[in-house]
């Protein structure tokens, strides 16, 4: 089970790079237009790895209990070697650094100006306060 819930949550962190890579695409697939898609694949994310974090203790828990096995050990080692080498051949960093900047004010998926919310106009400072005569 600990092998098991290393796996899973591993999984769940690797999708979630992968993701997010794919939904800043400046040209991103059409399925990531739809509201929908947003909300289901973080939802499903997250169940993923709450699911794969409760294994994870749950298989802790046996093998504090039970005594660690070699090949729970072995099994875990192999999943976490795995989650490396596949995120460091994501590399994050390099794949959004190559991807060009957004323009301001603009939706990259349509290239239209965002409506934005009116913000009131700069305040002036007021001036600051003459000392008023007291009368005793």
């Amino acid at each position: 089970m600990l092998a098991l819930g290393g796996l899973l949550t591993s999984a769940a962190i690797l999708a979630l790079a992968a993701l997010a890579l794919v939904f800043r695409n400046p040209n991103p697939p059409r399925w990531t237009t739809s509201s929908w898609a947003g909300e289901l694949i973080s939802v499903g994310l997250v169940s993923l790895f709450a699911l794969g974090l409760a294994m994870f203790v749950a298989g802790a828990v046996g093998a504090y209990r039970e005594g660690l096995q070699l090949i729970d050990l072995g099994l875990l080692a192999a999943v976490l070697l795995g989650a490396l080498v596949i995120w460091r051949r994501l590399d994050l960093r390099a794949a959004f650094r190559a991807m060009p900047p957004e323009p301001v004010g603009t939706d990259a998926r349509s290239a239209e100006p965002v409506a934005t919310t009116s913000l009131p106009p700069a305040a002036t400072e007021p001036l600051p306060s003459q000392p008023t005569p007291r009368v005793a």
